[in-house]
């Protein structure tokens, strides 16, 4: 059986809005037997809500197991680890990670600070953060993203933004459980062991984790900018549903 990834965000949909043709091309690769993997660095909804939404838009059962969210890889880290963990971010991720560790509001007790999304920042806590990273204190991300696409062809910002500022300010490179990272490839590969395709919008998260895959890469044009050079990318396509013919037709 072939293996298909594909991104969500700006591939599959645009906020709650499924792209054009996608389904259509989605119902094709079932047909075939080709199985799906949807990828994700969205880690400000947890991986039920992100399934749920899916099987609305697509009018389909999707097997929690081929959704694969950063808060899974997240999980699967802190097996085990009895960290105190200060979150910045939203409140369903702070509920997701209460619910598998400890979690404190205030950061002197903190083993981790774990940096994820607000809708907007707060810079006294962004500051109050590198100070106690500066002092030595553990700091991992969600996913290193800019930006996100939107309905009006508009980027919302990320929480790769705190995280850059946080990586300038102190001089370090902050480990995340998001695309293409390490620990999300690790997860990724344990888990699926060969993926033959990856479908993404950007070349510096889908692309990068396809090629480490060893996968067929393919950059759709349907959302955000890229500010990375496109040509590291096997074949370049204005949508998913032009790069799902192209498999079904050549592979």
């Amino acid at each position: 059986m072939q293996i298909l990834a594909t991104d969500l965000d700006g591939t599959i949909y645009i906020e709650d809005k499924l792209i054009d043709n996608v389904q259509e091309s989605h119902n094709y690769l079932l047909n075939k037997k080709i199985k799906i993997i949807y990828t994700t660095n969205n880690s400000s909804q947890n991986p039920i809500r992100i399934q749920q939404k899916l099987e609305n838009l697509l009018e389909t059962e999707i097997d929690i197991d081929s959704v694969v969210t950063p808060l899974k890889v997240l999980n699967e880290y802190l097996h085990n680890k009895k960290f105190n963990i200060f979150i910045y971010g939203s409140q369903e991720l702070t509920d997701y990670v209460s619910a598998i560790s400890k979690v404190t509001t205030n950061i002197n007790d903190a083993d981790l600070i774990l940096i994820g999304r607000k809708e907007k920042n707060d810079q006294k806590n962004v500051s109050e953060i590198i100070d106690f990273v500066n002092r030595g204190k553990k700091i991992m991300g969600m996913n290193k993203d800019l930006t996100f696409p939107t309905y009006d062809n508009k980027e919302k910002i990320g929480n790769g933004v705190v995280i850059k500022t946080i990586e300038d300010e102190v001089g370090i490179n902050i480990q995340t459980f998001g695309k293409p990272d390490n620990k999300y490839f690790n997860y990724l590969n344990n888990k699926f062991k060969r993926i033959d395709f990856m479908i993404g919008d950007r070349v510096d998260t889908d692309i990068v984790l396809g090629n480490n895959l060893n996968a067929k890469t393919f950059l759709v044009n349907s959302s955000v900018k890229n500010h990375m050079k496109n040509n590291i990318a096997d074949y370049k396509f204005d949508n998913f549903s032009e790069c799902v013919s192209f498999i079904l037709k050549n592979f």
